[in-house]
């Protein structure tokens, strides 16, 4: 056999060769798996139910690993997440705390009210009672004697122009705590009567003047000259002072 029909022949044998080949090309196992389990499930009765539902489990299985599969991948794709920063603590101070303020008491102002605060009549050479209290003052005060005619009533007193409140001679003080006074059975001026622990002065006055008119003064003296002194306004500056209700001395009929 020459060479050309020796090179003819092999080439009619490689394409019968190719030929074969091609009818006989191998598949792949997931095909030869598929047709398995389309016949399986193709056959009527329990088998061909289990493989379907055996088929759809292994179907949502899948499903499910390649969800997880992707979740994993996105999770390392963004990395670790960074830790949370501590919350910070605040440092404790040192510095006690500040003490509470002390709360200023004020002491309550200075006062002398005399009572009663009436007007009376009563009959010449016949006392009246009167009580002066004193409040948040110590030491002494002055006990006198105003015109009631002539009193203003507004917290001014009569004066001659000289500062000095006009004080009436017309009544006497016949006692201070029930202990007797004057010389003469009275005076229409004590001065510096001591304030007794209590803060109370009861005092006792009387008049032998038929129609003398008059109001008790009892007041603080500051400075102690014995005097009521008054402002260019004619307002005490001997303060605190209290006035008592006036009394009429009438004569006996």
């Amino acid at each position: 056999m020459d060479s050309e029909k020796r090179v003819a022949l092999e080439l009619a044998l490689e394409n019968r060769l190719r030929a074969d080949l091609d009818a006989l090309a191998v598949r792949p196992y997931a095909y030869y798996r598929e047709a398995a389990v389309q016949r399986l499930v193709a056959k009527p009765g329990t088998v061909g139910r289990f493989f379907s539902a055996a088929r759809v489990g292994a179907t949502i299985v899948v499903a499910a690993l390649f969800a997880l599969a992707a979740a994993f991948a996105l999770l390392n794709m963004r990395g670790p997440s960074s830790p949370a920063s501590p919350t910070p603590v605040p440092a404790s101070s040192t510095t006690p705390p500040a003490s509470p303020s002390p709360t200023a008491t004020s002491s309550p102002a200075a006062l002398i009210t005399v009572a009663p605060a009436d007007n009376a009549i009563v009959t010449v050479n016949t006392t009246r009672s009167y009580t002066a209290t004193v409040t948040s003052l110590s030491g002494c005060v002055d006990l006198a004697f105003v015109d009631a005619n002539t009193y203003p009533g507004d917290g001014t007193f009569r004066t001659a122009g000289n500062g000095i409140a006009d004080l009436a001679s017309d009544a006497i003080i016949t006692s201070i705590n029930g202990v007797p006074v004057g010389a003469t059975g009275g005076t229409g001026y004590f001065s510096c009567v001591a304030i007794p622990s209590d803060g109370k002065i009861t005092f006792t006055i009387d008049s032998g003047t038929a129609n003398a008119f008059v109001r008790p003064v009892v007041f603080y003296d500051e400075p102690d000259n014995n005097r009521f002194d008054l402002d260019a306004n004619d307002r005490p500056t001997d303060k605190p002072f209290g006035v008592g209700g006036a009394t009429r001395f009438v004569p006996r009929t």
